[in-house]
């Protein structure tokens, strides 16, 4: 397959991969069936007819790996091929996958979650060919080594420690053999920040099980649940000449096919390492038959995160108004609040009917517009937000 393809597929094959870099250790049984082969055939003369110089020499003889593309001319010449019969492959840098899963398939849950995490808060760098995921959460870096490990096989990484700010994080570094797969399925290197990455293309077609773990590994890395303004929001940084963040429009894309709205929100400019202002934005997602629908197929490993989508969910009353009864529920909610607290608020009304702070919002907004409520403090924003104070008349 060519590289469209494995970023239309979400899936990439040994083949796929730079060929003269990928190493192979064969399984003894099917190395002394080729190596029988080839002395019969005279190792010289063999490599000759494939052209391989005298690499198929130095590999019998002083069992070393072989390079991926001589073995190809081997089998070719042989008629046979590698299933089932590689004990391990490397890259240039030596870390292996031992018992290889081929093909290298993303398209499941734990592929999904992989690509996700690496979109949040793993990355690929320019300056190293090694990817990497972080974070201090046990139960995420548990979750991402055992989805590794089941797309990839039994592969080997590293794993150290950073301290910051009283908080310890766990970063794992991951092969240049991982890196190249990576890149085959449409993962870019570079800071986030910087290159603005998509969702890859596969993605979207995946079943609805799928795009769910997707957007889960994505809350645990990037996402917050608000309890008092109850909604799920998810947060992503671009440099400022960018129109907006392409994961967030992609993930509104991705809520789309879900049945799930969603909004996004241009956040203040931050000055950042590359001279450029930063801005970092919000998709939210809003609604009690929305959040309800996040909360019954998202698979959150954080669960603080998890415990609070269940906290709010239970802090919906369900009411659903008639439109006939619409004005005269809402009058006798904001009397009450009234009465009690001498004004009231969209937070207050939201508490009161189950409806999200952001509707309450809107209604007031139209109720002040046709007179039936009094303004008397304005809504206040930044780092001491207060919500507007509103009166009956």
């Amino acid at each position: 397959m060519d590289a469209d393809t494995c970023q239309k597929t979400g899936i990439v094959g040994l083949e796929d991969l730079p060929n003269d870099e990928v190493f192979v250790k064969l399984k003894p049984d099917f190395h002394n069936l080729l190596q029988g082969k080839i002395r019969n055939f005279g190792i010289e003369k063999f490599e000759r007819k494939i052209g391989s110089g005298r690499k198929v020499g130095h590999w019998l003889t002083e069992e070393h790996l072989i390079r991926f593309d001589v073995l190809l001319k081997i089998l070719d010449h042989f008629d046979m091929n590698y299933k089932n019969n590689i004990e391990f492959i490397r890259g240039k840098d030596g870390r292996k996958i031992r018992n290889p899963k081929f093909p290298f398939n993303f398209t499941s849950c734990q592929g999904v979650r992989i690509v996700s995490g690496i979109l949040g808060d793993g990355g690929i760098p320019t300056n190293k060919p090694n990817p990497y995921y972080t974070n201090s959460d046990k139960r995420l870096i548990n979750g991402f080594i055992k989805d590794m490990r089941f797309v990839f096989g039994d592969l080997e990484f590293d794993t150290r420690k950073i301290k910051k700010n009283n908080t310890l994080t766990t970063v794992l570094g991951f092969s240049s053999l991982i890196q190249k797969i990576f890149l085959e399925i449409g993962l870019q290197k570079g800071k986030k920040i910087i290159t603005n990455p998509p969702i890859p293309l596969f993605i979207f077609n995946l079943d609805d099980d799928k795009k769910y773990a997707f957007i889960s590994q994505f809350i645990d890395d990037e996402g917050s649940v608000n309890k008092v303004a109850r909604h799920v929001a998810i947060t992503a940084g671009t440099l400022r000449s960018y129109s907006y963040p392409n994961i967030l429009k992609d993930m509104q894309k991705l809520f789309l096919s879900l049945g799930i709205g969603s909004s996004l929100y241009k956040g203040k400019y931050r000055s950042s390492f590359t001279g450029e202002n930063t801005i970092v934005w919000r998709m939210q997602i809003n609604g009690q038959f929305q959040l309800k629908q996040l909360h019954d197929n998202l698979s959150l490993r954080i669960s603080r995160k998890r415990n609070s989508l269940k906290s709010l969910m239970k802090s919906f009353k369900l009411k659903v108004f008639r439109r006939k009864e619409y004005l005269g529920i809402y009058v006798d909610v904001m009397r009450k609040i009234q009465n009690s607290n001498g004004y009231f608020t969209s937070l207050d009304v939201s508490k009161e009917t189950g409806r999200v702070v952001g509707s309450c919002r809107n209604t007031l907004a139209k109720f002040k517009e046709k007179g039936i409520i009094t303004c008397i403090k304005s809504p206040t924003s930044g780092n001491f937000h207060e919500y507007g104070r509103y009166v009956l008349k």
